[in-house]
């Protein structure tokens, strides 16, 4: 902006090319070049000013940010080592992971592995080697190091919001989930 309520258009070394000061409804100026120059805005559209969002998208961009744990419900780190059963739909088990006792807090973390077969593609893909717990968020690391985070609901665990694909663990000894991972030993 020029002085006045200008405009000045600049080069790359920030040298003015044109100066335009307002005159009328418009403005007019010279450039470098000597050349005479007008914006008239008489007859051209106006910009539109921005729409609010609506609800939907309020709630998609809340969707977005990670789900806030609340420490004091977040399950203790000794707790997390065990065997779990993952699921993609309500009450209809995946795979089984085993999450080993170890430096979870570590960045690599403590080993994860499959309990046997698993016949979820996804999973065989993300193929999990490891795990993390930090601040209440269980993440799952894939053999590529890439991640996904977990967070504690109702007993169990789930796939952040933020993330598209649905996925949970729950404990086999627990006998509800919805969409989640659930932790347990008993499972055979």
């Amino acid at each position: 902006m020029a002085e006045g309520g200008g405009l000045r258009l600049n080069d790359e070394a920030g040298k003015a090319v044109i100066t335009l000061s307002k005159s009328g409804a418009g403005l007019n100026g010279k450039g470098a070049d000597g050349q005479d120059y007008l914006l008239d805005p008489k007859d051209h559209p106006r910009s539109a000013r921005p729409v609010p969002p609506s609800a939907a998208e309020r709630a998609a961009t809340a969707a977005a940010r990670p789900t806030v744990v609340d420490p004091a419900g977040a399950p203790a780190p000794d707790s997390l080592p065990g065997r779990y059963v993952t699921m993609r739909q309500q009450n209809r088990e995946g795979c089984r992971l085993i999450l080993a006792a170890g430096p979870a807090n570590s960045p690599g973390g403590a080993p994860a592995r499959f309990d046997g077969r698993c016949d979820d593609t996804g999973l065989t893909i993300f193929d999990p080697v490891g795990w993390r717990y930090t601040a209440g968020r269980l993440s799952l690391v894939a053999r590529k190091g890439h991640s996904v985070d977990l967070v504690f609901e109702n007993g169990q665990w789930r796939k952040d919001p933020r993330s598209a694909h649905r996925c949970c663990c729950a404990s086999s000894r627990r006998s509800r989930c919805q969409t989640a991972i659930r932790s347990g030993s008993s499972a055979s």
